[in-house]
């Protein structure tokens, strides 16, 4: 790794399939960065930016008994707590910033960032103009130096194989098989309590919001009439995107179209606890080709669960 500070890679632009947009990605790439040298740099602004109001943020923690959990903190205490200078603490050659860009579709796309002291896997949405942060899940490392201050990766990550490969697949299949299905067991056994689902919703009158599932919302929303209509044996492909030690990155690919493209995505960052690999967070998207998911006037009521 070089210590040259690398700028980010810009691929040509080919929107059509939501994927290699390169001004899309330049623009993910920033929001990242912005994320982690603002907690370098004690810039609350920068930080606040950056995530959503509504950014879930999860870690991996360890009891001194050896027992890990779930930490979690939203936008108002990440912001506070960048601006209090904690991030300040950390010697410069410590302050390591290595993001990659695992994919990007349409206005959803998962980010790989390694810091100082963790992994992080960033889920992001573009709501109206504007790219967010609105999930992140990591685990803690040892704090070492690094030879680079900075570096921008266009890599995809780090594919696992073996067993770990298959339990990370057989957990997000569990949970997209278990929706198509209405299988409702099947989905509470790989969805965290503490699982946020998002994604961007369109109203008839032009607006954009954030849509949020907890598991209880969509545990609840499986044996619905509304869910029942949508019940399907479709093809779905599961990927593992990347894998690091207690977290993972992957991705599920649903309904897929005449030209073998999906018309939906959904990317995973999973954790794996006693229980196995369960999914912490989920941001998925549509094809926008067509349109994307609109709300409608008249429907705003089911999505009261």
């Amino acid at each position: 790794m070089t210590s040259a500070v690398a700028p980010p890679s810009v691929s040509s632009p080919q929107s059509e399939d939501g994927r290699e947009d390169g001004s899309e990605q330049a623009e993910v790439r920033r929001i990242c960065l912005d994320y982690v040298t603002s907690w370098y740099e004690a810039d609350a602004s920068r930080m606040e930016m950056a995530v959503h109001p509504e950014l879930a943020k999860r870690f991996v923690r360890a009891l001194p008994s050896g027992a890990e959990f779930l930490d979690e903190l939203g936008a108002s205490k990440l912001v506070q707590w960048t601006a209090s200078g904690a991030g300040r603490t950390i010697p410069p050659e410590h302050r390591h910033q290595e993001v990659t860009l695992l994919e990007q579709f349409f206005r959803a796309a998962i980010v790989k960032v390694l810091t100082a002291t963790g992994v992080e896997y960033l889920q992001l949405l573009k709501i109206g103009d504007g790219w967010k942060i609105v999930n992140i899940l990591g685990e803690s490392r040892e704090v070492k130096p690094y030879t680079a201050s900075l570096f921008v990766s266009t890599s995809a990550g780090t594919d696992p194989s073996g067993v770990d490969k298959e339990r990370i697949v057989d957990a997000a299949r569990g949970y997209a098989e278990g929706w198509d299905f209405g299988d409702v067991s099947r989905v509470a056994s790989m969805a965290h309590p503490q699982w946020s689902k998002k994604c961007v919703r369109l109203t008839d009158a032009g607006g954009f919001f954030l849509e949020s599932w907890g598991a209880q919302k969509m545990l609840r929303w499986i044996p619905s009439k509304e869910h029942e209509a949508e019940l399907t044996d479709e093809r779905i492909d599961i990927n593992v995107l990347d894998h690091s030690g207690t977290i993972a990155a992957a991705k599920v690919e649903w309904e897929f179209q005449a030209d073998g493209t999906p018309q939906s995505i959904d990317y995973l960052a999973l954790a794996h606890t006693k229980d196995g690999w369960q999914a912490v967070n989920i941001v998925w998207e549509d094809d926008r080709r067509q349109g994307g998911p609109v709300i409608a006037d008249g429907d705003w009521e089911i999505w009261q669960l």
